[in-house]
């Protein structure tokens, strides 16, 4: 996705992925105060969430764990089947160690536990290979 924006600076396009209004709001307000980052899309659900994949193709997916059709962790599989080399970073409220052990052996590239978003976020995202 990471188009020139007036031709100076490529932006991020960021899917947001959960289930709770609030989050994605949060999370959309944060990342559009950065400099770099656009949000292509939120979605609610899972099957939302895949077919904004598809469509908009974003170059960072923000991917809850719990969602209300589908499990996060059976979405990384198939969005990185889709697209192997898409960045998705797991957010959750769960910071326990098997969460984070999980994530990693179905494809994150990344793991925050959302009580630390802004403080672990932007850390996250300069450590991804892009």
């Amino acid at each position: 996705m990471a188009e020139r924006s007036g031709a100076l600076e490529p932006k991020l396009g960021i899917l947001i992925v959960d289930d709770n209004d609030i989050f994605r709001q949060h999370a959309s307000l944060f990342l559009e105060r950065q400099n770099g980052f656009e949000i292509a899309g939120t979605a609610a659900t899972a099957a939302d969430g895949a077919r904004l994949f598809e469509q908009l193709q974003p170059d960072i997916v923000l991917l809850d764990v719990t969602l209300p059709d589908r499990s996060g962790f059976e979405l990384i599989e198939a969005m990185k089947e889709i697209r192997p080399k898409a960045r998705i970073i797991l957010i959750t409220s769960h910071d326990e160690e098997e969460y984070r052990i999980r994530a990693h052996e179905k494809g994150a590239d990344g793991y925050i536990v959302k009580r630390r978003m802004a403080r672990d976020l932007l850390r996250v995202i300069a450590s991804l290979k892009l």
